[in-house]
């Protein structure tokens, strides 16, 4: 896990710290060490433990799939990242940024290596069937419509004048 992981800068962090001084017995946050701070932030378990947003932001424990060898700075999985974190309004500090605090770029496409670990995953022989959601064969037709038609589509709430 990056050096340039800032698990501080998610939302429920200071809540975390203090859920999990609570669970230790501890009186506050402050009494944490460094090393139970750094394990919220580090390991899933913990994470997991203590209800912190942070566990999705870790590297998926082995399910099946070997790590690359190289890691794939270019990869389209690899976004710039202040989703979750505290300030809402956009100006929110990156979440996970590129060794040596370089942030990370938005994307034009897949990488290589994005590619290739695809071929993997499907193989090359891979075609599957796609249709549009309003195609007479797709078994899923009319279900968009029909979940739209349930939801309240109103801008604001007019009754309290807010739009």
């Amino acid at each position: 896990m990056t050096e340039d992981y800032h698990c501080e800068s998610l939302k429920d962090y200071e809540e975390a710290l203090e859920t999990m001084a609570k669970g230790k017995g501890l009186k506050s946050k402050k009494e944490l060490s460094e090393s139970q701070v750094k394990e919220l932030c580090r390991n899933q378990d913990t994470a997991e433990e203590y209800d912190f947003t942070g566990l999705e932001w870790m590297p998926l424990r082995k399910n099946g799939m070997d790590p690359d060898p190289e890691f794939d700075l270019e990869s389209l999985m690899l976004y710039p990242s202040g989703g979750d974190g505290k300030d809402p309004e956009d100006k929110r500090p990156a979440v996970l940024m590129y060794p040596g605090e370089k942030p990370m770029p938005i994307k034009k496409g897949s990488s290589g290596m994005d590619i290739k670990k695809l071929l993997k995953l499907y193989g090359i022989n891979y075609r599957g069937t796609s249709r549009l959601h309003n195609d007479n064969n797709n078994k899923f037709k009319g279900l968009l419509k029909k979940v739209r038609s349930k939801w309240s589509l109103r801008a604001g709430d007019t009754e309290k004048g807010t739009c």
